[in-house]
């Protein structure tokens, strides 16, 4: 099977999500969750529970997602438990 990657939205109201098989880019899955303004991972995380795939995030938010630190983007899933910044 290959390697899957979690390809995330943050709006300001919904966080979408849409996990996909590279490099074909079938898709196997999609989520949404609601985007937390004062902490947009926890949408993050909340729309690619239990995927175990690496995330790839932009925002559609007016104006950004505003705040967000390589701190915050650590708490992000990575299948190598380690964090992943798109």
């Amino acid at each position: 099977m290959s390697e899957r990657l979690a390809c995330v939205d943050i709006g300001s109201t919904w966080t979408e999500a849409a996990l996909v098989e590279p490099p074909a880019g079938r898709l196997m899955e999609t989520r949404q969750a609601p985007t937390t303004p004062s902490d947009a991972v926890a949408g993050v995380l909340a729309a690619t529970e239990g995927w175990g795939a690496p995330v790839r995030a932009c925002s559609s938010a007016g104006g950004g997602v505003r705040g967000f630190t390589r701190r915050d983007w650590r708490r992000a899933p990575s299948p190598r438990g380690r964090s992943t910044i798109g």
